[in-house]
């Protein structure tokens, strides 16, 4: 008598039942494999480092917000201000954080069709030397060596025309080094090599969490111009104006947790780029020194974001009109856009769009230091 449970009808049902089940499991691995990967957004950064003071670029990736808006966006550093440039022109990255003055030259200069999609921070540079040196007015800096991060910097042509503007020939009273950034740059100072340095603010807080006092030397003008600012070509976004407003939008966000919770920022900034992390010492003078860091950066983020109205990266044709004349009358360009509106994202309504996110879901994703 056969038993029914091993009868060869009812294991060939079961060796169907077996094959049909692993074979839909196949279909939906391959399925799965099958969907498309999320498109690929390269941002060069006109930066030598990528640290916590920077979270309009580096925390969207780190917080999901540009994979939320259909994007796997990546930033890195493109050295200067001036090398982020050239790669957008040679169309090796798709979007581009730079500094002002560069910007603008490009523009005119060059006649890129360069446009602004999100300004992050106002010109916050500045001229240091040592605090008890010899150099107690601007024109005692005569005859000597200035470090600057790298001689395609953002803040070189802002120095260049400050010495204009006070008298100094840049080309013959003063000598330019390129000095690198974080610690190489303080200790050339500290060694003599250089005697005065033209960094940004929160590269300065961080030398002065090291050690270095300073005297400062700046023109007041430029905290009240637009300087750092995510870019693009126009034919980026005349191509796919909705990557742009996506990827716009997850800076607006990065901007808006990074402030509301600045210790999670930095925690999850070190998790995520290991080799950003401050090195020497302990880990409390390691915190210090990251957190004086932001704090310079957002008091430049938070004068960018009143200039743009109370609105993330907004920046209008009057702002770029007046960045313009700064220039001008610094001699870092020699010609205006007659209409400052061509230096600016051209999608109607783009900052209303980019603004237009779940506000009070960032602020309890920062307080709750979560990612999405």
């Amino acid at each position: 008598m056969t038993d029914p449970c091993t009868s060869p009808s009812l294991t060939v049902s079961r060796r169907r039942l077996a094959l049909a089940s692993m074979a839909g499991a196949g279909l939906w691995h391959l399925g799965a494999a099958a969907q498309p990967a999320l498109p690929k957004v390269r941002i060069g950064v006109g930066s030598l480092t990528l640290n916590a003071a920077m979270p309009y670029v580096m925390m969207p990736p780190v917080l999901g917000y540009w994979r939320s808006e259909g994007y796997d966006g990546e930033a890195f550093s493109a050295q200067s201000s001036v090398q982020a440039v050239q790669l957008l022109a040679a169309g090796r990255v798709d979007f581009i954080q730079v500094n002002s003055a560069p910007m603008v030259q490009a523009v005119i200069r060059n006649r890129l069709p360069l446009r602004a999609v999100m300004v992050s921070t106002v010109i916050d540079w500045s001229l240091v030397v040592p605090q008890d040196g010899p150099v107690r007015a601007l024109e005692d800096i005569r005859g000597k060596s200035i470090g600057v991060p790298a001689l395609g910097a953002g803040g070189v042509p802002l120095l260049e025309s400050y010495l204009r503007k006070n008298g100094l020939d840049p080309s013959k009273d003063v000598t330019l080094v390129a000095v690198g950034a974080g610690p190489a740059a303080l200790a050339a100072l500290n060694a003599g090599r250089v005697q005065g340095l033209m960094f940004w603010a929160s590269a300065l807080a961080g030398f002065e969490a090291a050690g270095g006092k300073f005297r400062y030397f700046f023109d007041p003008q430029w905290r009240r111009n637009p300087d750092y600012m995510l870019a693009t070509l126009q034919s980026t976004i005349d191509r796919d104006p909705r990557m742009v407003e996506g990827i716009a939008r997850g800076v607006a966000k990065a901007s808006l947790f990074a402030m509301t919770n600045p210790d999670c920022t930095r925690q999850l900034h070190w998790k995520a780029y290991p080799g950003e992390k401050p090195t020497g010492g302990d880990e409390a003078s390691q915190i210090a020194l990251e957190e004086g860091r932001m704090k310079a950066s957002f008091t430049a983020m938070q004068s960018a974001l009143e200039l743009g109205g109370g609105k993330w990266g907004r920046v209008t044709p009057a702002n770029f009109a007046a960045l313009q004349d700064l220039l001008v009358d610094s001699r870092v360009i020699d010609s205006r856009l007659s209409d400052p509106a061509e230096f600016i994202v051209n999608i109607p309504g783009f900052f209303d769009k980019v603004n237009a996110f779940d506000r009070e879901a960032v602020l309890r994703q920062a307080r709750q230091c979560s990612v999405a």
